[in-house]
């Protein structure tokens, strides 16, 4: 048995996962930690190519054109801008210089949380805590005029249009609080028919288990090659790291519904470890080896360590 098929059926019962929280707290418009948001506030989402969803966020652009944003000079051509010439630089230099500027654009930022039936295995589930990401993801992005969409992946895809800006987060809150985890995800498959506008590509923020013994790198591969920038976000129960030996049982795949009976000796948990430190390894490997960005995190990480210390280390935040 793979170590993802044995992590899959750990689970034996899904629990609720109706109620998304951000901090601790139900994540409805009136609950949230003021002071936690505005903390958020104070960062942003780190893009490695030049945004492209049109003008009027708070990312530099690799354009150039009118803004208080200094870049560099270029020679004077006929029909530029008269008001753009450095006459410093002329009075230096004897020949005319225009000033080119940093257009800010917004990013187009692409969540995509896993919603298949493994993610409500744990407590908190591992849906809450990928939802907590991704409302409070969603949250700093709508805050920096930025373009959020939000998409569930379980067996069925659900989108939230193109939003831009903190009226419309409450709509993406009730999005998220009706995501439920259930059926099967075919991962390649999924990400492999994520169809962003080619016009506004963006970054992509996967948070997942990634418990996908069918494949993943495919689909990671096609995001890539329309030219996303991708974050993978790993996200794990501690009982699927650490389960406690308990004598015999019969597991129940939560995605497929197979059943095997397995002893839970100390042999087998060992086993079982080392397999699937393997397989999130190989995960790890394979992002690196394509310039992803990558974090592994479980559902016992406090949520406002993770968002604002961990993924400030050059991997989503600045």
């Amino acid at each position: 048995m793979s170590a993802t098929g044995f992590a899959r059926r750990l689970w034996r019962r899904a629990r609720d996962t109706s109620a998304a929280v951000i901090g601790g707290r139900p994540a409805d418009g009136g609950a949230l930690d003021e002071e936690f948001l505005r903390r958020l506030e104070r960062l942003s989402m780190l893009a490695r190519r030049p945004a492209a969803a049109g003008i009027g966020g708070e990312h530099r652009s690799a354009a150039r054109a009118p803004s208080t944003d200094f870049a560099d000079y270029r020679a004077y051509v006929p029909g530029d801008d008269f008001r753009r010439i450095d006459w410093n630089a002329y009075g230096r230099l004897g020949n005319l210089y225009v000033k080119l500027t940093e257009a800010r654009e917004q990013l187009l930022v692409h969540l995509l949380v896993d919603a298949s039936s493994s993610m409500a295995w744990g407590t908190p589930s591992k849906l809450d805590y990928a939802r907590q990401l991704a409302a409070a993801l969603a949250y700093l992005g709508l805050a920096r005029f930025d373009r959020v969409t939000v998409s569930t992946l379980g067996e069925e895809t659900r989108q939230l249009a193109s939003a831009r800006g903190r009226a419309r987060f409450h709509d993406l809150l009730s999005f998220l609080n009706a995501t439920t985890a259930a059926g099967r995800m075919q991962m390649d498959e999924v990400l492999g028919g994520y169809r962003p506008d080619r016009r506004r590509r963006g970054q992509v923020v996967l948070i997942s288990d990634m418990l996908a013994p069918e494949g993943y790198q495919d689909g990671l591969d096609r995001l890539l090659r329309v030219g996303l920038d991708v974050v993978v976000l790993q996200v794990l129960s501690p009982q699927e790291l650490e389960p406690d030996p308990g004598g015999d049982f019969e597991l129940v795949d939560a995605e497929t519904g197979e059943r095997v009976e397995v002893s839970l000796t100390r042999d087998t948990i060992a086993r079982y470890r080392e397999r699937l430190e393997t397989w999130c390894a190989e995960v790890e490997a394979f992002c690196a080896q394509r310039g992803i960005r990558y974090a592994r995190a479980t559902t016992a990480t406090p949520f406002e360590e993770l968002l604002l210390d961990s993924l400030r280390r050059g991997l989503i935040l600045k």
